[in-house]
This record gives C-alpha cells, structure tokens and sequence, in this order.
C-alpha cells in the first residue's frame, strides 16, 4: 500500500505541478490576449472611423457640388429677369419721351391758337362761327393735353414699379 500511495502522491504532484505551469502558461498567455484582443478592437474601430470620415466627406463634396449648381442656376434666372427689366424700363422710357414730344407740340398749338385769338379778336369784327370753331379747336386741344398728362403720370408710375 505504501507503494501505491507513493506513486498516488508522486502522481498528484505531477498533475498539480502540470496544473500549476499550466496556469502560469495561461497567465502569460492573457495579457497577450488582450493585447491582441485590444489591437483588433482598435484596428476595427480605425477602420470604421476611416469609413465614417471618407462618407462624410464625399457626402460634402457632393452636396457642395449641387449647392454651388444650384446657385449658378438662379444667378442666371436672376440675370435673365434683370434683363427682361431693363428692355422694358427702355421701353417705358422711350414711351415717355414720345409723350412729352406730343405734350410739348400741344401746347405749342395752344399757344399758337392763342396767339391766333388774339390778333383775330383784334381784327374781327365778332364772327361767331369763327370764335366758336376756335373755342372748340382750344377745348379739343386741352382734353388732348389732359390725355397726355394722364399717360404720361400712368407711364412713370409703371416706370417706378419696374
């Protein structure tokens, strides 16, 4: 019996010796572990960073690209509105410029005729068909004139809203 308790304890021994490197083996082993454990949780969150930021940027990129379109486009539209303004304010302009020539030739008549009146009514002995076909001409005249202010005040109006 002894012999057999002998090669027990001898055998015992061994197996917690062998436990006993094994667990030093195995606590060498963890700290490499998490080393390399650590390393590809750092690599995976690099790439995933690399990832993110190359997404984001190109995504600025693009929406710079179709903002930077976008703007072209309504300077354009902007230029061709400014254009369209200004050949109408030329319009305008030379609208009023005809009426201020009329204005001005009508009064010259008025003008004319008075003129007229007066030396006819020096000399006239009082016709009357004569004074009232002036008087109508003189009337006709000035509701031509007052036509001509009115355009004219309807013209510049236009012309301030342009």
């Amino acid at each position: 019996m002894s012999d057999y308790n002998y090669e027990y304890a001898t055998r015992s021994t061994q197996q917690s010796m062998g436990s006993l490197d094994r667990a030093t083996k195995n606590n060498k082993k963890k700290p490499l572990k998490i080393f390399i454990g650590f390393l590809a949780v750092l690599v995976i969150w690099a790439g995933l960073f690399w990832v993110g930021y190359t997404y984001a940027i190109n995504y600025i990129n693009e929406s710079q690209k179709l903002i930077t379109a976008e703007i072209a486009s309504i300077n354009q539209s902007n230029m061709n509105t400014i254009d369209n303004f200004n050949a109408e304010l030329v319009k305008l302009q030379a609208e009023i410029q005809s009426v201020n020539k009329d204005i001005v030739l009508v009064v010259d008549q008025l003008s004319f005729i008075q003129e007229e009146l007066e030396l006819t009514g020096q000399t006239m002995t009082g016709s009357d068909q004569t004074r009232q076909a002036l008087t109508a001409r003189i009337a006709d005249l000035d509701r031509q004139l007052d036509e001509l202010r009115l355009q004219l005040i309807r013209l510049e109006e236009a012309a301030r809203v342009y």
